[in-house]
């Protein structure tokens, strides 16, 4: 049956097909049929657009940055994009069936609260970031001090609203119930990252264009790392693990990304005067994507100081290139865990290095075991990472209310 549908994001929604778990997410809702009012935050954008130009009414809300910025500019900021979004939702006056918050940092709170209590509406909090734990556990806010305090109760408020949580991974599911006894009662549920399977190659020639493009030589295994170059990745590692592939021979490592290390990353590349990695800036979508293809493993990395199990959505990108994948990671993070389980990646904390250079050895020179990882990677993909899975997951509710 149709719904009215608002989908509330903190990742600018552009485009349906611009690709990712927020645009990929809206656009199965919108393929099944279903009326949508999509609000987002576009934070490079200098005013609020507004478009219905894809079939639904897309409402992108210019409130400044909430990524890499001070503490105060985020609480700031997050209080305008939700003010912003609310008045903005007053004036379309569309009565909603059901609520899907895709957001981190408690965004939209008051938004939601007024959306509910008018609508006796269904919320459903696909809860993509545990904030504040995860900022602490950085050192990047002090636990149990003001800014933190205000977090934790806005997130406590904001999980008293929904009517279901939706977690990345069995071991997020285990920790909000032990780190909020208040949610004993509230339905927690594993609902991961997703994205629409389209399984996507290329051949040996267009390969090896592509590298040539960036530089990168053609004759040896390519480990590639794309995403946030922040505190969150441990960069430190990183680095340690650039610097030790200098003296190998058949492996190349290339990081991709931007982010408040990305500074000190590239003046280690310059004082080390490394030769046997590559640095490059962000790349768009499709650029990157075409680098996914011509490389031969992907790379996570995840500080060793987090308590709370992350599940970086970047893993979606290897995986729908069919690479196998090494994880760099915490000990609470059951990413790495579950690819080792289903036999398409290795797990490793970070700081071992030893271990790491281990799967970094054992993947350069078996070429077939890392293309059975790789299609191994794929299958587990379409069978438990398709936004076709994480739509029945949200939808099964609406029956049970």
């Amino acid at each position: 049956m149709k719904k009215n549908i608002l989908i509330l994001a903190i990742n600018s929604v552009g485009s349906i097909n611009d690709g990712g778990i927020y645009s990929d997410m809206v656009k199965e809702l919108k393929d099944k049929g279903h009326e949508l009012t999509v609000v987002s935050h576009d934070e490079t954008a200098k005013k609020d657009f507004i478009t219905t130009e894809e079939g639904f009414i897309n409402i992108r809300i210019a409130s400044g940055k909430i990524q890499k910025t001070s503490v105060i500019k985020k609480v700031l900021n997050l209080r305008k994009l939700d003010k912003k979004s609310l008045k903005r939702l007053k004036k379309i006056a569309i009565k909603f069936d059901l609520v899907v918050c895709m957001i981190s940092h408690c965004a939209f709170y008051k938004t939601v609260k007024f959306i509910k209590k008018r609508d006796d509406v269904f919320v459903y909090n696909m809860v993509k970031d545990i904030f504040p734990q995860n900022a602490v556990d950085l050192g990047m806010m002090k636990k149990g001090g003001l800014i933190y305090r205000y977090f934790k109760h806005k997130e406590s408020k904001y999980y008293k609203i929904s009517d279901c949580l939706g977690v990345l991974s069995d071991n997020a599911v285990e920790f909000l119930y032990k780190d909020n006894p208040a949610l004993k009662n509230k339905i927690i549920e594993v609902n991961p990252n997703s994205c629409i399977p389209a399984e996507k190659t290329i051949t040996e020639k267009e390969k090896k264009e592509i590298l040539q493009k960036y530089d990168i030589p053609t004759d040896k295994t390519i480990f590639l790392y794309g995403g946030n170059l922040g505190k969150p990745q441990g960069i430190d590692f990183v680095l340690e693990c650039i610097k030790q592939n200098e003296s190998l021979q058949d492996s190349f490592f290339i990081i991709v990304g931007n982010g408040t290390e990305f500074i000190k990353i590239e003046k280690f590349f310059s004082d080390n005067k490394i030769q046997n990695s590559k640095l490059l800036h962000r790349l768009s979508g499709k650029e990157f994507e075409n680098l996914c293809m011509a490389a031969d493993v992907g790379l996570v990395f995840l500080s060793p100081l987090f308590t709370v199990p992350n599940y970086p959505s970047r893993t979606l990108s290897y995986m729908q290139v069919c690479l196998p994948i090494i994880f760099a990671v915490d000990k609470s993070c059951d990413a790495g865990m579950i690819a080792e389980k289903n036999n398409y990646g290795y797990n490793c904390i970070s700081g071992d290095t030893e271990k790491f250079f281990g799967f970094v050895a054992d993947l350069t020179k078996n070429t077939e075991k890392r293309k059975k990882m790789g299609m191994r990677a794929y299958k587990f993909m379409t069978e438990n990472y398709s936004v076709k899975n994480s739509y029945e997951i949200i939808m099964k509710h609406l029956g049970e209310k």
